[in-house]
């Protein structure tokens, strides 16, 4: 049954280093789960994005976000590296990060969700090209 139709969470292009970003579009637990995956020689990102319907519409209800080096840690862990992820509904926000000298650091904050973003508002390119290019 199709309940929604938009272009937005998904695109084609050669903006980014290695082509089009998107990796795959899965559902799993009645949640649609986009992914994208690109980078530069000098490092590499990755994005999940979460719609569940509800309220007879499509809605934004999770971002997880990650980028790091190609820089190995004795731990196995990548150096210089962040992850973000952040549950719409609940308003929490995990956050992990790795510096260049191998030191991680982990926070864990709370703010008042916002009301959430329909699918056919939301607008992939203008998220991935905030987080990628404002780190």
């Amino acid at each position: 049954i199709l309940s929604e139709i938009s272009s937005k969470p998904v695109f084609g292009s050669s903006t980014f280093y290695w082509g089009d970003p998107l990796k795959s579009i899965e559902i799993e637990k009645n949640i649609i789960l986009i992914d994208y995956w690109s980078g530069r020689p000098q490092g590499r990102w990755a994005a999940t994005y979460k719609f569940r319907y509800q309220d007879k519409s499509w809605y934004l209800i999770g971002k997880s976000r990650s980028n790091w080096s190609n820089d190995i840690c004795d731990g196995g862990e990548m150096a210089s590296s962040e992850e973000k992820e952040e549950d719409l509904i609940t308003g929490v926000t995990y956050y992990k990060t790795t510096s260049r000298d191998c030191k991680s650091s982990e926070k864990r904050t709370k703010i008042i969700p916002k009301q959430l973003l329909e699918l056919q508002d939301f607008d992939v390119k203008r998220d991935l090209k905030n987080w990628v290019y404002n780190q």
